[in-house]
Protein backbone atom coordinates (compact mmCIF):
# COMPACT_ATOMS: atom_id res chain seq x y z
CA UNK A 1 0.00 0.00 0.00
CA UNK A 2 1.31 2.85 -0.84
CA UNK A 3 2.31 5.78 2.02
CA UNK A 4 2.31 2.91 4.25
CA UNK A 5 5.71 2.17 6.06
CA UNK A 6 6.15 -0.68 8.64
CA UNK A 7 8.39 0.43 11.78
CA UNK A 8 9.85 -2.46 13.56
CA UNK A 9 10.85 -1.65 17.73
CA UNK A 10 14.37 -1.55 16.18
CA UNK A 11 13.33 1.81 14.46
CA UNK A 12 11.41 2.71 17.05
CA UNK A 13 14.16 2.26 19.43
CA UNK A 14 16.47 4.40 17.19
CA UNK A 15 13.74 7.38 16.78
CA UNK A 16 13.61 7.29 20.80
CA UNK A 17 17.08 7.62 21.09
CA UNK A 18 17.40 10.44 18.45
CA UNK A 19 15.00 12.45 20.48
CA UNK A 20 16.39 11.42 23.44
CA UNK A 21 19.76 12.84 22.75
CA UNK A 22 18.08 16.28 21.26
CA UNK A 23 16.43 16.49 24.78
CA UNK A 24 19.63 16.19 26.27
CA UNK A 25 21.36 18.76 24.35
CA UNK A 26 18.67 21.50 24.76
CA UNK A 27 18.66 20.77 28.19
CA UNK A 28 22.37 21.47 28.98
CA UNK A 29 21.94 24.66 26.39
CA UNK A 30 19.12 25.55 28.63
CA UNK A 31 21.27 25.15 32.20
CA UNK A 32 24.25 27.02 30.38
CA UNK A 33 21.37 29.86 29.86
CA UNK A 34 19.89 29.69 33.37
CA UNK A 35 23.68 29.78 35.27
CA UNK A 36 24.71 32.72 33.01
CA UNK A 37 21.39 34.53 33.64
CA UNK A 38 22.09 34.29 37.17
CA UNK A 39 25.69 34.71 37.25
CA UNK A 40 24.78 38.21 35.80
CA UNK A 41 21.85 38.51 38.21
CA UNK A 42 24.22 38.12 41.14
CA UNK A 43 26.74 40.79 39.81
CA UNK A 44 23.90 43.18 39.21
CA UNK A 45 23.07 42.74 42.75
CA UNK A 46 26.28 43.17 43.76
CA UNK A 47 26.93 46.29 41.94
CA UNK A 48 24.17 47.75 43.25
CA UNK A 49 24.67 46.84 46.74
CA UNK A 50 27.73 48.94 46.29
CA UNK A 51 26.03 51.87 45.11
CA UNK A 52 26.29 53.24 48.68
CA UNK A 53 29.88 53.16 49.04
CA UNK A 54 30.47 54.31 45.28
CA UNK A 55 28.41 57.44 46.47
CA UNK A 56 30.22 58.15 50.16
CA UNK A 57 33.31 57.79 48.19
CA UNK A 58 32.71 60.68 45.50
CA UNK A 59 30.43 62.56 48.29
CA UNK A 60 33.95 62.73 50.87
CA UNK A 61 35.98 63.33 47.43
CA UNK A 62 33.87 66.51 46.76
CA UNK A 63 33.92 67.79 49.93
CA UNK A 64 37.57 67.62 49.64
CA UNK A 65 37.67 69.43 46.58
CA UNK A 66 34.84 72.82 47.64
CA UNK A 67 37.14 72.91 50.95
CA UNK A 68 40.33 73.03 49.05
CA UNK A 69 38.76 75.05 46.59
CA UNK A 70 37.32 77.68 49.50
CA UNK A 71 40.91 77.68 51.08
CA UNK A 72 42.41 78.75 47.25
CA UNK A 73 40.02 81.31 47.08
CA UNK A 74 40.21 82.61 50.31
CA UNK A 75 44.03 82.90 50.17
CA UNK A 76 43.54 84.79 46.75
CA UNK A 77 41.43 87.04 48.44
CA UNK A 78 43.96 87.54 51.02
CA UNK A 79 46.83 88.73 48.00
CA UNK A 80 48.34 84.99 47.94
CA UNK A 81 49.16 84.99 44.08
CA UNK A 82 46.75 82.37 41.74
CA UNK A 83 49.84 80.36 41.24
CA UNK A 84 50.76 80.25 44.78
CA UNK A 85 47.15 79.61 46.03
CA UNK A 86 46.57 77.00 43.18
CA UNK A 87 50.23 75.05 43.85
CA UNK A 88 48.51 75.07 47.37
CA UNK A 89 45.32 73.43 46.18
CA UNK A 90 46.83 70.96 44.40
CA UNK A 91 49.43 69.91 46.82
CA UNK A 92 46.95 70.09 49.93
CA UNK A 93 44.24 67.98 47.45
CA UNK A 94 46.53 65.22 46.68
CA UNK A 95 47.52 64.74 50.01
CA UNK A 96 44.18 64.27 51.24
CA UNK A 97 43.07 62.32 48.38
CA UNK A 98 46.11 59.50 48.61
CA UNK A 99 45.93 59.34 52.42
CA UNK A 100 43.82 56.40 53.34
CA UNK A 101 45.05 54.51 49.86
CA UNK A 102 49.02 54.95 51.19
CA UNK A 103 47.87 54.11 55.01
CA UNK A 104 46.42 50.76 52.86
CA UNK A 105 49.55 50.31 50.90
CA UNK A 106 51.56 50.82 54.65
CA UNK A 107 49.38 48.30 56.59
CA UNK A 108 49.40 45.68 53.59
CA UNK A 109 52.89 46.02 53.46
CA UNK A 110 53.74 45.35 56.60
CA UNK A 111 50.86 42.52 57.39
CA UNK A 112 52.65 40.86 54.46
CA UNK A 113 49.19 40.89 52.34
CA UNK A 114 50.84 40.79 49.17
CA UNK A 115 47.30 39.76 47.71
CA UNK A 116 46.21 43.44 49.26
CA UNK A 117 49.31 45.39 47.77
CA UNK A 118 48.72 43.47 44.06
CA UNK A 119 44.84 44.89 44.06
CA UNK A 120 45.76 48.01 45.61
CA UNK A 121 48.38 48.04 42.06
CA UNK A 122 45.69 47.31 40.25
CA UNK A 123 42.89 49.48 41.17
CA UNK A 124 45.94 52.37 41.26
CA UNK A 125 47.31 51.24 38.07
CA UNK A 126 50.79 51.21 39.89
CA UNK A 127 53.46 49.58 38.54
CA UNK A 128 56.09 48.21 40.60
CA UNK A 129 59.43 49.63 40.09
CA UNK A 130 61.32 47.95 42.54
CA UNK A 131 63.23 45.83 39.44
CA UNK A 132 64.55 48.58 37.80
Amino acid sequence: LPDIYLYSVDDLSAIIETNRQQRAQAAAAAEIFVTRGAQAYLRERRVHQSQNVLRSFRDQAKALQDEEVAKALLDMEKGTSAEQALNRLANNLTNKLIHAPTMALRDASAEGRADLLEYLRQIYGISDNSDS
